[in-house]
């Protein structure tokens, strides 16, 4: 897990802690595909319904063996193919 210290909107402080580390081995989908990959980067986002609540959405760029690089959110992402496999 990382943690960002980020000053938002208004000077508000907040931290964020992210669920994977850089360099982890992780599963996901994509096209009806069980894929691994390694976590190689990621991205934050803050953002604004139309209700004027706020949210943060972390993404994460995870490598494959293949060298194809996919652009996975965080609830999309699992340590292992059996929790994966699970969630489906």
């Amino acid at each position: 897990m990382i943690w960002v210290g980020v000053k938002g909107q208004g000077g508000i402080a907040m931290d964020i802690k992210t669920k994977y580390n850089i360099g982890d081995s992780v599963f996901f989908m994509n096209d009806n595909r069980v894929w691994q990959g390694e976590i190689e980067s990621f991205d934050i986002g803050f953002s604004q319904r139309s209700s004027g609540e706020k949210y943060i959405t972390i993404s994460y760029c995870v490598k494959t063996m293949f060298f194809t690089d996919f652009s996975v959110a965080e609830d999309k992402i699992f340590s292992t193919k059996e929790d994966l496999l699970k969630s489906l």
